[in-house]
């Protein structure tokens, strides 16, 4: 895996180095991803037909195997430390969020809590404004010790585009555990944001009783703020479909109304 940054404006298949960007993020400024992932694999537990990194490696994901090529806690560190000095000597506009991402679910690397460490000690050199972003799908804080170091990241994102176990399993097909499941790890956090990715087509999380059992959901959970977009980049397959602006507002302004924060990207 190159240790320098990919140079992408947005992400669109899987991301060959550990470093991307720095992107100008819909959500989050100006944002430097950071790929937690192999290079050539997308390991997630989740296999959602709208992701720009592709289907999942079920196989692999499920196994996690020891012919992965996760990037190393050493080559992480390298290759932070080498492009933040350059970027940062070339007067570039200064970074505002360190976004863990790549191709698939970040917190299933092997050594998560402590590459948390390792970057905040690194990024704190060169920016330490910047904000850490963590995307993810929810499935494994059910880890303790990816859970403590929670406490070390400005804004985690946990994905949440379905409203019961039927949706779930269509939208994001996860290859482990239930929708309660998802529910009651995102029960246990006290700050957090929710990311909802709404779609139509074959595949859709729009129809009137779902988003009814949604919002219910919205407020029950009562996250910081959520986060309402719908797909802006190439998808995996053809069945499904964006979804207009307008009924994204009109989903925000839901959300709004019953006292959560909220925005459409």
């Amino acid at each position: 895996m190159n240790n320098n940054i990919q140079k992408i404006d947005k992400v669109d298949g899987l991301i060959k180095n550990i470093l991307f960007g720095p992107v100008k993020s819909r959500r989050f400024g100006v944002s430097l991803g950071i790929n937690l992932l192999p290079a050539n694999n997308k390991i997630c537990s989740f296999n959602c037909p709208y992701c720009e990194c592709g289907w999942t490696d079920i196989p692999e994901s499920k196994t996690l195997s020891n012919t992965l090529e996760f990037p190393t806690r050493d080559n992480i560190k390298k290759a932070l430390n080498v492009s933040l000095q350059q970027y940062k000597s070339s007067n570039n506009p200064s970074i505002e969020h360190i976004t863990l991402a790549g191709n698939g679910e970040p917190t299933m690397h092997p050594d998560f809590p402590d590459i948390i460490n390792d970057i905040r000690e690194i990024v704190d050199c060169f920016y330490p404004d910047a904000k850490f972003v963590l995307l993810t799908n929810g499935l494994h804080l059910d880890n303790d010790k990816i859970k403590k170091c929670l406490t070390k990241i400005h804004s985690v994102n946990v994905k949440l585009d379905a409203a019961n176990q039927k949706i779930y399993k269509k939208i994001n097909g996860p290859i482990s555990g239930s929708f309660d499941d998802l529910i009651l790890q995102i029960k246990t956090l006290k700050n957090f944001n929710i990311q909802t990715m709404f779609i139509q087509g074959a595949i859709s999380n729009i129809e009137e009783d779902h988003l009814t059992e949604w919002f219910s959901l919205i407020k029950l959970l009562a996250p910081n703020f959520v986060q309402i977009y719908s797909i802006d980049r190439s998808t995996p397959t053809d069945k499904v479909k964006k979804v207009p602006i307008e009924l994204l507002e009109n989903i925000k302004n839901n959300v709004l109304s019953m006292g959560i924060s909220a925005q459409c990207y």
